[in-house]
């Protein structure tokens, strides 16, 4: 088993070495762990490109990284966690992912739906150029009719706010695959993902001259985050919390995360609709 203890502050933000350097222990066999800690610090903080970003106290992220049998490490990481918890350090500041177990999990699909506006109908028949598609038959879709004042759905895993999220981000992780229908071209695109524990958000923005359209809302397997991957990120070296966040953590575990996917597997999450516009 390999271990590593770090603040993952790669230079220049370059995770393909590391990524590189991991990748044989995972082709023999190994799986990937990451236990985090949030551990207090006085001093200079640092970005990946080497620039002080703050000066003070801080909760400076640490990181360890472990790769090996699948048995031995989760073991190991689990029991450094316990014993970590017993010598004083919250549960709250520290998180545990054991990436075989993650992407491993069945793939998500959006179970509630609603309009950006709360104006929009749900599960009902719709009509995609002539073409009639029942909601009965096609459980994994969410199917709706949306007036010309919606501009957007929200759909959720297992629930959705009343409120539409402030701080939805990471679009860039969503593909938007339309499914083939005579003549229809969506214009969907991702506005954002949230993650709350295991609940996934997803806003699809549908802009008003798109008519109808039935699309696939995806994210790769090994590329859909936990909740902290997000919250623990640096975005910004001006914010408030940038002092206890880290540089490219979010790429750095889904890399990390894809090296265990197996070829040809189904996405983590898949979220489908169907609408036409009333």
């Amino acid at each position: 088993m390999n271990v590593a203890i770090s603040d993952l502050e790669i230079n220049n933000g370059e995770i393909s070495g590391l990524v590189a350097s991991i990748k044989p222990h995972v082709m023999e066999g190994a799986v990937i762990g990451v236990l985090a800690v949030k551990l207090p610090f006085k001093g200079d903080i640092f970005n990946s490109q080497g620039e002080i970003i703050y000066k003070g106290a801080s909760e400076r992220p640490v990181y360890l990284l472990a790769t090996g049998p699948r048995t031995q490490l989760h073991a190991y990481l689990t029991q450094v966690q316990a014993q970590a918890q017993q010598e004083g350090i919250p549960a709250n500041k520290m998180r545990l992912t054991l990436l075989d177990e993650k992407i491993g999990r069945p793939t998500l699909i959006a179970k509630v739906a609603r309009g950006s506006q709360n104006q929009a109908r749900f599960d009902m028949d719709v009509s995609v150029n002539g073409q009639s598609y029942g909601w009965t038959n096609n459980p994994e879709y969410r199917f709706t009719r949306l007036p010309p004042t919606e501009e957007g759905v929200l759909m959720g895993s297992n629930t959705v706010p009343a409120n539409n999220p402030q701080d939805m981000s990471d679009r860039v992780l969503v593909n938007i695959d339309p499914i083939s229908t005579p003549g229809t071209t969506s214009g969907i695109y991702s506005k954002g993902i949230q993650l709350q524990g295991q609940t996934l958000l997803i806003s699809l923005a549908v802009p008003k001259e798109s008519e109808s359209g039935v699309v696939r809302a995806t994210i790769p397997r090994g590329r859909l985050p936990e909740d902290w991957w997000v919250s623990w990120k640096r975005n910004n070296s001006d914010s408030p919390n940038a002092k206890d966040q880290t540089d490219g953590l979010l790429p750095l575990l889904s890399n990390l995360g894809s090296l265990l996917v197996k070829p040809d597997s189904s996405p983590a999450a898949a979220f489908c609709l169907a609408y036409n516009r009333i």
